[in-house]
Parts: structure tokens; sequence; C-alpha cells
């Protein structure tokens, strides 16, 4: 028995094709370099099929979750490379990064450049790119609007401004105007962004809105509709509030709350992420997140946030709580001992949840005596799940 949830790159690409050392078939390589190094490097860690990191993965989820496709990449981390290729081999889609240099990217331009970054290359992927070579540059420099317009409807989408998506591709250095060029010219590209984030736009803010209010009032409203259950209506406010102010965190983790109820879960990781990602030090973000992460199961996960949630707030008795429903998933029944019983230490007016808790995970290590004692002290105090629990195990 847990607690529930707390309320509160796109640069210059292009595609070659390559040869695998161990398969047969052409590799289509779409690029954030034109013939830049470590393309080998590359291909050595794909047939290896390296596995990307947590925080990747969950952001292709974010770039997905308003078309409502599964994140069916597999991403691939190759460092040193300083780049980010899409490309497809013997029916697999791969997303290959640098996860240093598009950390770069995001300290140094805008901290949704990395994302930017990303939905370029699946727009590629799902526009169809990777698996044809482009006949010429003219069709090539197509292609690179096209994942330029996805990039920017995505963008629009999630809340970004359009400064924010229009961001990493104006910080290029020069425009690439060539007619013999792979690349369309900078101003090209960032008209491409705009189509998509305009298109991204539409019906995007809820009709019969005044939207005169400031993103602080909308967010007040959204906690208002929350409360009493009217999710959709919810959404409608958390969505016009960041579009108001695209660095309210509070906003994204609340609006990941509504997406929960509403079976979004793919959604709700991700504005929860995003929150995370503005506002790293605010503990109750990683207990939400961890929190849904146990609604998924994913309870490694789970405690990997919760114990950055405890790390930040070390008297968090919840997260404790939270970290104990999620080690005793993993039959960890000792480690989730220890987390009730530190919970009940810091919060004992919560005692008749730890206790039913501690018991649970007690009985489960066939200490029959000390579970009993719990559930006899939870019932005492109101718990009647605990009361249920003693009866049929301590008479």
């Amino acid at each position: 028995m847990k607690l529930t949830l707390l309320v509160f790159g796109i640069l210059v690409f292009t595609c070659y094709p390559t040869l695998s050392q161990q398969v047969t078939n052409p590799m289509i390589t779409c690029s954030l370099r034109p013939n830049s190094g470590g393309i080998e490097q590359c291909k050595l860690e794909q047939e290896n099929a390296m596995f990307g990191d947590a925080e990747a993965e969950e952001v292709v989820n974010w770039i997905l979750s308003p078309i409502g496709l599964p994140a069916n990449f597999l991403l691939v981390p190759c460092p040193n490379i300083k780049n980010a290729l899409a490309s497809f081999n013997d029916g697999i889609r791969y997303i290959i990064y640098d996860h240093n240099f598009m950390s770069r990217l995001d300290s140094s331009i805008t901290d949704w450049a990395s994302t930017s970054v990303l939905a370029h290359e699946i727009g590629h992927h799902l526009c169809g790119h990777s698996l044809k070579k482009s006949a010429n540059n003219a069709e090539q420099r197509e292609k690179e609007l096209e994942a330029d317009e996805f990039s920017g409807f995505v963008l629009s989408k999630l809340g970004a401004s359009l400064d924010q998506a229009t961001a990493t591709i104006s910080a290029l250095e020069a425009e690439v105007a060539s007619s013999n060029s792979s690349h369309p010219d900078r101003s090209e590209r960032i008209s491409s962004i705009e189509k998509g984030y305009n298109r991204g736009k539409i019906n995007l803010n809820p009709v019969n809105i005044d939207y005169s209010s400031s993103a602080e009032e909308f967010f007040n409203k959204g906690i208002n509709l929350y409360e009493g259950n009217k999710y959709q209506e919810a959404l409608d406010m958390y969505t016009v509030a960041i579009g108001l102010k695209p660095d309210f965190a509070n906003a994204y983790n609340n609006r990941g709350l509504v997406k929960s109820a509403l079976e979004d879960y793919s959604g709700a990781v991700g504005d929860l992420s995003r929150a995370i990602q503005l506002n790293p030090d605010d503990a109750d973000f990683y207990f939400n997140r961890g929190s849904l992460k146990d609604e998924l199961q994913d309870y490694s996960g789970a405690i990997v946030d919760y114990s950055r949630a405890i790390l930040l707030k070390p008297d968090y008795a919840e997260a404790f709580n939270n970290r104990g429903f999620s080690k005793d998933e993993l039959q960890d029944y000792s480690g989730a001992i220890a987390d009730y019983s530190r919970a009940l230490q810091l919060k004992p007016d919560n005692a008749e949840v730890y206790l039913l808790n501690r018991g649970l995970a007690k009985q489960a290590l066939q200490d029959l005596s000390g579970a009993c004692m719990d559930y006899s002290k939870s019932c005492y105090l109101g718990n009647s799940v605990a009361c249920n629990q003693y009866n049929i195990n301590c008479q």
C-alpha cells in the first residue's frame, strides 16, 4: 500500500550510405554533420547493440507522446563522436548519439536543444528518410526541411516557445546556400520549424478561454479542476499556463499528474521529466515520477527516483514509505522494512499505514510474530486492512 502522487537539437543533417562490418545490407545514416568523423565507431556501437540511458529514453517517449506512437527505436550512446544519427539496418531503427555533446547543446544554447535534435532524428525515421538514399541533393534538402517541420510541430505540442524551438538551428554559424549542398540554408530551416510549430498550435489551446489571465491564474484553475476530478479541463488549464510560461516547472509537474489520471502514462512521465529538467532540486517532482513508475511496475526506476527525493529531502517520510513499497515488489523485504521503519520514525502520525506495510514485509520474511505486532498496532490506530490481516493470520 503506497501513497498517491503529490499535486502542487536540430543542426545540419545529411544522409549517406555506409556498410556494416557484420551485415551485407547497406545502412542509410542521417547524421548531424556531413562527412563527420566517428561513423565507424558508431557502426561498432550499433552492432554491439548498446542501449541508451534512461534519460534519453524518457525524452524520446515524451517527444512521441503528442502523436501517440510507441518508441520503437533502439537508442545507442556513442561517446566522443560529437554527433547524432538516425539509421536503419536489418529492420531496426537506430538513434545514435553522443550524450555529452547533447548535454553541451542544452547548456550552451537552450535546455530544449537536445530535445529538438532527437525530434529531428525521429522525424527522419517517421518520414521514411532512413529507408532509402536520396537521389540527389535537392531531394535530401527536402528531407531535412520535413524533419525540421516535425521538430517544430513536436516542440510546439510539448510547450516550447517559438524561440526555443528555433534556437538550435539559429545558433549555426553561417548560412548554407549552395545549390550543390545537401543542406538547406538556415533561413529555410527556421521557416520549416516555424511552419511545424504553428501547425502544432492548431487546437492546442482550448476554446472559450480568456487568455488575458496570467500563467499563474491558469495554474491555480488547473489545481481546482484537478481536485474536482475534472481532468480534461485541468489539462487544458495547465497546457495554457505552459504556453504562456514555457519554463513553468510546477505546471509540467501537475500536468503530468493529470495525464496519469487520464492514463496517458508516457505523456505523464515526459511532463514529470521536463519538470525535473527545469528544477532538478525539487524532491516532490522525483517522488511523483517514482510513484508513476510504481504504477507502471518499473520498480527499479521508482527506487532511483525516491532515493533522489530522499537525498534532496532527508526527512521525506512518504518517499521512504514508497521506496519500501518498491523494494517489497522486488522482494527486498529487509530493505523494505528498513524504509518503513524510517518513515514511521519521521512521521508517526501516519503510523497505521507504515505499520501495515512493515507488517506485510515481515510476514513475507516469515516473521509472523513481528508482523502480528505491527498489524495489531495499525488496527488499533484504525486501519481496517490491518485488522483483517490480524484476524486472518494472528488469531
